[in-house]
């Protein structure tokens, strides 16, 4: 289940607890404003990769928990097939190239006409597409990471025959977080995009400042909600992309 499950599943549990609902509340109670709502904290980047072709898991150098940066390899397959089908693909390319340039050179000494020179471009043209394809297939034999971050979770192990579409792993993000606030929708009436309050974990306990960046552009009118988008105003260095609690703000 990812973040964004989990955080919808989160909503109604939290509301409840913030609203401090009950049978029968008092009518003054009924019309004072919510003091606190829950919020889900996200990396700024989640991926989840798959596999885009059939093959071999060769390696995968990155087990959940362990950190990586920009360009390292998440996952490598055996791909003798496809480097082969492309060293194939360059030969034709390359055959082709020769034989336009000959044509070209004959048409200009008058031994050959128009209609054989564009054929064998044509010819060239294709050959050069079908070396493309085969070097893009290629690419997917490896992914590379796309940002710095952490494995979340891996889902297959070195020397396991994968098929298309096959999940692969999810990764998240290390730079900086983000908050959305499942807010009452009569918070709008005070809230505003650079305001400032705090978030208290329900993990850990601990309180952080943080500050509005953001107000959604629409009201849930089941759940009378908006989300309300926060950074935190000094990152704290043991939070983590899942981890939840409840915001308030002066």
């Amino acid at each position: 289940m990812n973040y964004k499950s989990m955080w919808r599943i989160l909503q109604t549990i939290l509301i409840t607890i913030s609203l401090g609902v009950c049978l029968l509340p008092p009518a003054s109670q009924a019309q004072e404003p919510s003091a606190s709502a829950p919020f889900l904290v996200f990396a700024n980047f989640e991926a989840e990769f798959a596999s885009s072709l059939s093959g071999t898991v060769e390696e995968v150098p990155f087990e959940a928990g362990d950190r990586f940066v920009e360009g390292d390899t998440l996952v490598r397959l055996n791909c003798a097939v496809q480097r082969a089908q492309v060293e194939a693909a360059a030969a034709e390319q390359e055959a082709a190239e020769a034989e336009f340039a000959a044509r070209k050179s004959l048409q200009a000494r008058g031994g050959l006409g128009r209609l054989q020179v564009q054929v064998a471009k044509a010819q060239a043209s294709a050959a050069g597409a079908r070396l493309r394809l085969a070097e893009a297939v290629v690419d997917g034999c490896e992914i590379k990471a796309p940002f710095d971050g952490r494995v979340v979770e891996t889902t297959i192990k070195p020397f396991e025959y994968v098929q298309p579409a096959r999940p692969l792993l999810s990764v998240v993000s290390t730079g900086p977080l983000k908050l959305t606030i499942n807010a009452p929708s009569e918070w709008l009436r005070r809230i505003e995009v650079g305001m400032r309050g705090r978030a208290q974990f329900s993990e850990t306990g601990e309180r952080f400042a943080i500050e509005i960046t953001g107000i959604g552009a629409a009201v849930d009118p089941v759940s009378a909600t908006i989300d309300l988008s926060a950074t935190f105003v000094d990152r704290p260095a043991d939070v983590l992309p899942g981890m939840s609690g409840l915001a308030s703000f002066q």
